[in-house]
């Protein structure tokens, strides 16, 4: 259309296999020049500066699904995201020169790949290795220079660069105890990164790096009779850096009033557990 390009690539690479490719760009300047007064003063029109915008959007999605023999899966999917806003001032105030160049680029990561096996017993297994990251930089560069001697007035350049990552390690299995019951167990450990840097005129004020990880048991009992499904379950969390466990149990029921209709009731604890977040003003 007239601000996007979509593209979508399909393709069984065997009787067992396939790939598919998902792209998507943005061409199409949303943001249009915006005039600013940067003192606040809008009887004198020399303080009136124009900012002149760019803006980029694109992300990438593949994915590769293939079944082997003996009961054996491997399902892989990634994407990209990058989005990226700047603007620039290049303008006369009065008796200086003002030159401003800002940007913020955001930069997300992410990648999954799934082993799954079906036994003969019944039972089925997976092991699921997941990454994502959040990559965020913002430069802001200033200077006002007196027109008559080239001097530079006043000048500030700074760099702050935010990246967060996180990878999951998870083992699981299920398997039916009898034809209404059927039981799901695992195991995973969660690893999160997280690193902050500011810095200001070459000098460095901030660059903090932090590493954490929690561990997770978790267990489903999923019953089925008649138009009625019951899971109770739960999940127990060890953080190793404050020592403690945290219990969530689950529970939710599912009944089919009629082909068209059905009544649905959850309840549950969830936690959510950070390293640090960090906080700009």
């Amino acid at each position: 259309n007239n601000y996007t390009i979509n593209s979508l690539f399909e393709l069984p690479v065997s009787s067992k296999s396939a790939l598919m490719v998902a792209f998507r760009h943005t061409y199409y300047d949303l943001y249009e020049n915006m005039d600013l007064d940067l003192l606040k003063n809008n009887e004198n029109e020399s303080n009136i500066v124009t900012i002149i915008p760019d803006y980029v959007f694109r992300d990438l999605n593949v994915k590769y699904t293939a079944i082997g023999d003996n009961g054996i899966s491997l399902r892989f999917s990634m994407l990209m995201g990058q989005d990226k806003f700047a603007y620039e001032v290049n303008e006369e105030v009065n008796t200086f020169d003002l030159k401003k160049n800002t940007s913020e680029e955001n930069l997300q990561k992410g990648a999954s790949t799934v082993l799954g096996k079906n036994w003969k017993n019944g039972i089925k297994s997976k092991i699921t290795v997941s990454y994502s990251s959040l990559n965020t930089e913002f430069n802001d560069n200033y200077k006002l220079i007196r027109r008559t001697t080239g001097n530079i007035w006043h000048e500030n350049d700074r760099q702050i660069k935010n990246n967060t990552l996180e990878w999951n390690y998870k083992f699981d299995n299920s398997f039916s105890v009898n034809d209404f019951h059927t039981l799901e167990t695992g195991i995973s450990y969660t690893s999160i990164k997280s690193s902050w840097s500011e810095d200001s005129m070459n000098l460095k004020n901030i660059d903090q790096h932090i590493n954490g990880g929690h561990y997770t048991l978790f267990a489903q009992d999923k019953i089925s009779f008649g138009s009625t499904n019951i899971n109770l379950g739960i999940r127990s969390n060890y953080l190793p850096y404050i020592g403690k466990l945290f219990h969530e149990p689950r529970f939710s029921v599912a009944h089919r009033l009629g082909e068209k209709m059905t009544l649905k009731a959850a309840w549950g604890l969830y936690n959510q557990f950070m390293v640090k977040a960090s906080v700009k003003d």
